[in-house]
């Protein structure tokens, strides 16, 4: 036989193994692809329990709801970041969802900002700080490389967040939430001395009254520095002075009980901070409640 032939027949079988080794990866079940040293990414007909890395391979998510995978849609939480992107990591987003591999995955609940290795993605890294993250968004509405349009179809953003999924991130100073109605968390969610330091930042609406909604929320009202995303005043702060106080309240009770009059006065004042209580409807009950609000403030300094 020609030894060309011979070298050229060797070859070939060589790359046909080759294809055969990355089609058996390809199609192996999850557990097998963790065995892996690649990133898991999201695939069709995957379950509930299943975990996969988002598009850019930051976060790790698991699947809470596959009944729609007929649809290309999964419904996951998160449950960790990937130790590999860890390093230089200053800034964490959860958007509204991740789309990848032509499947948009709905992310509408935090467990945990853990970190683990992406080989073993139920195998967490111990030792490895994220203090060095400062900004925090949950829920993002606007679209990106990963994303396209696909975060359009689920605004709602995030329902809920575990006890202790922030507990990891120590170093926060400013943490931003576009959800229009606040997830449910308890204080027990973010380490406790970050609701005196951090910089709360609501997504804007008509009044303030999604940054209404978050002040009298369960977990998010701990936070003592909330804003309207864009504004420089916090919230509260009506009459666009140096600080909140009692002057606040009798300023918002003047605009509610005469609010062409108020405006016609020429006066400043913040837009953002009049539907104290985010129930829609504007009237002395929020100008009562952000005049008990200063109060409890003031004797808690």
């Amino acid at each position: 036989m020609n030894r060309n032939f011979m070298k050229l027949a060797f070859v070939s079988a060589l790359a046909f193994a080759a294809t055969q080794g990355v089609n058996a990866q390809m199609s192996a079940p999850g557990w097998a692809q963790e065995q892996n040293a690649t990133v898991q990414h999201v695939g069709a007909n995957m379950k509930a329990g299943d975990r996969f890395f988002a598009a850019d391979e930051v976060l790790l998510f698991e699947i809470t709801d596959a009944t729609a995978a007929s649809d290309y849609t999964y419904k996951v939480k998160v449950v960790g970041v990937n130790n590999e992107k860890v390093s230089g990591l200053t800034a964490l987003t959860i958007a509204f969802s991740d789309f990848d591999n032509d499947i948009t995955s709905k992310i509408d609940a935090v467990e945990a900002v853990d970190v683990y290795e992406p080989s073993a993605m139920k195998t967490k890294v111990t030792g490895v700080s994220l203090a060095a993250i400062t900004k925090l968004t949950v829920g993002i509405t606007a679209p990106n490389d990963n994303t396209s349009d696909h975060l359009s179809t689920f605004s709602t953003g995030i329902v809920s967040i575990s006890d202790n999924a922030f507990a990891n991130l120590t170093g926060l100073t400013e943490i931003i939430t576009y959800n229009t109605t606040p997830a449910t968390m308890t204080a027990a969610a973010f380490p406790t001395a970050l609701y005196n330091t951090a910089k709360l930042s609501v997504a804007p609406s008509d009044n303030g009254t999604v940054a209404g909604l978050h002040a009298n929320a369960a977990g998010w009202k701990q936070f003592k520095k909330l804003y309207t995303v864009g504004d420089e005043k916090a919230f509260g702060n009506f009459d666009l002075n140096t600080r909140i106080n009692a002057n606040d309240a009798t300023e918002l009770q003047k605009y509610i009980g005469n609010k062409t009059a108020y405006i016609k006065s020429g006066k400043a004042y913040n837009k953002h901070s009049i539907n104290v209580n985010g129930d829609s409807r504007i009237n002395a009950n929020d100008a009562t409640l952000l005049q008990k609000m200063i109060g409890a403030a003031q004797r808690a300094q």
